[in-house]
């Protein structure tokens, strides 16, 4: 889209041309002043800061150096990438002067040191500032927000995907919205070129008369060549900016557009007088309408292409997800619905295995990409193990707890110590009761009742004693203790020796004996009977 300049401020660029201390190698070495590449990007003339001796300035005609790698390394199709504010090539440019200081700044020594996106917020997809970036800023995307912004942005500069195609989308609609007409600017031109000579020859001459004649001269061809618009004043603030590219791709537009609405009124429906309005910036009733309209325009292109699978086209257009990826939408919405929904469930988990379980069932859904988007801080370490729980256990399966014991003790040892506390002058077995004994392995195995005829740390001392007397390595206390306590057994809780079990288990026949006597005399022949009882219970 191109700008219309004013008479007054081409008159005022020519009278600053004139009267200034311009200088160039042309045809000829002039001392350096300024360069007029200086009123396209700004900043102070000065000598190479490479080469301080060099201080003259050249015309870029004059530049004959490679630069087809620069230009592959940065994605520049053509030269115009290369200079500030100049979409479009023209003859006129090459006698533009430029000194050595920019010649080193903007030469291919360039680098663009951001790793960030660099689009502006108001002009940006994304709200974050830590956006990286992914690719090149393509010409006429350049010249986009040059035009809209008045801030060049260097052809080469890293953006985001996003922003590209936003930015992209936004080229279009300014250009089909701000189109004017060839004609007015091809008079407009033609009036500013017969006003040209007169207002020159009107300027005052200086020292530098000839060389200011020879620049006001090639000013005035620039500006008047083929009815193009110059760029070469900063107070214009206009540019080519792909003249032909802008009118090619808006012509195609509104030719195709034309097609569509032959199309839709030989189907019969209303066409389509203006284009669509930005869709966040329209309200529900415009929303609706819109839809409306696009279902008709769809509903009627499938049943042209084919009246009996018409529905089974569009089912097929659902869910392959081809009309996601040439929108540039990542996913659809009921899939989108489904992440935020496991998102948010990951997000109230109080414990990673919990999230991990969550992240599994997201991990086949989507790619790490994906994932990010509705789980900020995720690394990929946790996504490949979330992975990793899926192919193992299956999603958001829990991980089934396992113990490993550790054995760090000599089996010889261990066997050693057992033998000593199982020995019969320190355990006693009891003709009653059990006890259960729980492997490492979760069998429970039950075994005779035993008690003890000491406590565990005189036990412990005692084995030592014994150990240190035979000359046998033993382990340490504190792993004896935690074996004693593993094996188990009944502490002994009389005063009155190991042999009480025995003594009672005496008294209780002496009872029944005289149970038997008691009871005698009530039976016929008791006597008899009570003899024969009692001489039973000796046995």
């Amino acid at each position: 889209m191109q700008r219309r300049v004013k008479n007054t401020t081409t008159i005022l660029l020519l009278e600053k041309v004139k009267n200034s201390n311009v200088t160039c190698k042309h045809e000829g070495n002039c001392r350096m002043a300024s360069c007029y590449y200086a009123t396209l990007v700004g900043g102070q003339c000065g000598p190479s800061s490479y080469n301080p001796s060099i201080v003259e300035c050249v015309t870029i005609k004059d530049c004959n150096k490679d630069i087809l790698n620069h230009c592959s390394q940065y994605k520049i199709s053509n030269d115009c990438g290369l200079s500030g504010r100049i979409f479009e090539i023209d003859e006129s440019y090459m006698k533009m002067t430029v000194c050595p200081l920019h010649r080193d700044l903007y030469d291919i020594r360039w680098r663009c040191n951001k790793t960030r996106c660099s689009i502006r917020n108001d002009l940006a997809a994304h709200k974050s500032l830590s956006v990286k970036a992914q690719c090149g800023l393509t010409t006429l995307l350049s010249s986009f927000i040059f035009n809209k912004t008045k801030i060049l942005i260097p052809v080469g500069t890293g953006i985001c995907r996003s922003c590209k195609e936003h930015l992209a989308h936004l080229a279009t609609e300014w250009r089909t919205s701000n189109l004017v007409s060839t004609d007015d600017e091809s008079s407009n031109c033609l009036e500013l070129s017969t006003s040209l000579p007169q207002i020159n020859a009107e300027q005052p001459e200086d020292s530098n008369t000839g060389t200011s004649d020879e620049l006001v001269e090639e000013m005035t061809h620039c500006i008047l060549n083929e009815t193009r618009w110059s760029i070469f004043s900063p107070d214009t603030a206009s540019t080519t900016s792909s003249s032909c590219d802008v009118t090619d791709v808006s012509s195609s537009l509104v030719a195709r557009r034309k097609k569509l609405n032959e199309y839709l009124e030989a189907c019969n429906i209303h066409p389509l007088k203006r284009p669509m309005s930005d869709w966040d910036q329209t309200s529900e009733r415009t929303q609706e309408r819109y839809i409306q309209k696009t279902c008709e325009i769809i509903s009627s292109v499938l049943n042209d292409i084919s009246s009996t699978n018409a529905a089974h086209l569009w089912k097929g257009l659902q869910t392959s997800g081809r009309m996601n990826k040439a929108f540039g939408l990542s996913h659809q919405p009921a899939e989108k619905a489904y992440l935020e929904a496991l998102a948010e469930a990951y997000k109230t988990a109080d414990s990673w295995d919990t999230r991990c379980q969550v992240l599994s069932t997201m991990s086949d859904a989507a790619n790490f990409n994906v994932i990010s988007e509705y789980i900020p801080g995720l690394t990929h370490y946790r996504f490949t193990m979330a992975n990793l729980h899926r192919l193992q256990y299956g999603r958001c399966v829990p991980v089934p707890l396992k113990t490993s014991p550790r054995l760090r003790i000599c089996q010889q040892q261990l066997d050693h110590f057992l033998s000593f506390i199982t020995s019969p002058h320190l355990v006693k077995g009891l003709p009653f009761g059990e006890k259960e004994l729980k492997m490492s392995s979760g069998k429970t195995i039950k075994v005779p009742n035993i008690f003890r005829a000491m406590i565990p740390q005189r036990i412990v001392n005692q084995y030592s004693q014994y150990c240190k007397e035979n000359n046998f390595q033993s382990f340490s206390k504190s792993t004896m203790l935690r074996v004693i306590d593993e094996c188990s057994a009944t502490q002994r809780q009389s005063l009155q020796g190991l042999d009480n079990f025995a003594a009672q288990g005496g008294r209780s026949f002496d009872d029944l004996g005289t149970v038997v006597l008691t009871i005698s005399p009530l039976k016929k022949d008791g006597e008899n009977w009570a003899a024969e009882v009692q001489e039973a219970l000796k046995v």
